[in-house]
């Protein structure tokens, strides 16, 4: 392969006329051929590429810094979000020309979107319990079973908090379902863990 053909020589060689500016940070008005032709060079390094292929970095790098023979920069990765997560990994590569590698670190993250407000189950709880303890059969937050076992539906409990992601809810759920215990216990009442959801059955029968 000559050298004209050799995409890794080729950003090298552009890379080698670019005026950068202080603490060698790369001006915006290269970013885009930059990116491009990394891109273009990125199968040719050698390392683990972190599941980053080439055209995940077209129109993602920032913090770039040219300091020869070294290309730095970082950009932001998305996996944790599509797992319902408010923040996006930072990540950060070094990429070695001279050497032909690639390495990477982790940078920290950046909030994408409000996170979601505390929800205190507590007082929630406490009310719940109240109607189970006293049978309260028309309760719309209890689908009562027999008078010994009841279901506790959560998104009756739930209702008026802003849209969240799944995880978060499940996270709201989980944690009322243990207040929920921690009350209703003494109360002669017990979680039946063996169905999924808030279920609970009498354990002081006479």
């Amino acid at each position: 392969m000559s050298l004209a053909d050799d995409p890794v020589e080729r950003l090298k060689a552009w890379l080698s006329k670019l005026a950068v500016g202080p603490d060698d940070a790369v001006p915006p008005a290269y970013v885009d051929e930059i990116e491009k032709l990394l891109a273009a060079a990125w199968p040719s390094l050698m390392g683990y590429e972190e599941g980053m292929k080439p055209e995940k970095l077209r129109g993602r790098m920032e913090e770039i810094h040219w300091k020869p023979p070294v290309l730095s920069f970082a950009i932001e990765r998305h996996g944790r979000t599509v797992m319902g997560s408010t923040r996006a990994d930072l990540q950060y590569w070094d990429i070695d020309l001279n050497k032909r590698e690639r390495t990477s670190s982790g940078g920290g993250y950046r909030q994408l979107y409000p996170m979601a407000s505390r929800v205190n189950v507590s007082p929630l709880a406490e009310d719940v319990a109240r109607a189970i303890v006293q049978g309260q059969q028309d309760d719309p937050r209890l689908r009562w079973k027999g008078p010994d076992r009841v279901r506790v539906i959560a998104t009756e409990v739930l209702p008026a908090y802003e849209p969240v992601y799944e995880r978060t809810q499940s996270g709201r759920r989980k944690r009322l379902w243990e207040a929920l215990e921690k009350i209703l216990q003494p109360k002669g009442w017990k979680r039946d863990k063996s169905e999924a959801g808030g279920v609970f059955i009498r354990t002081n029968l006479k």
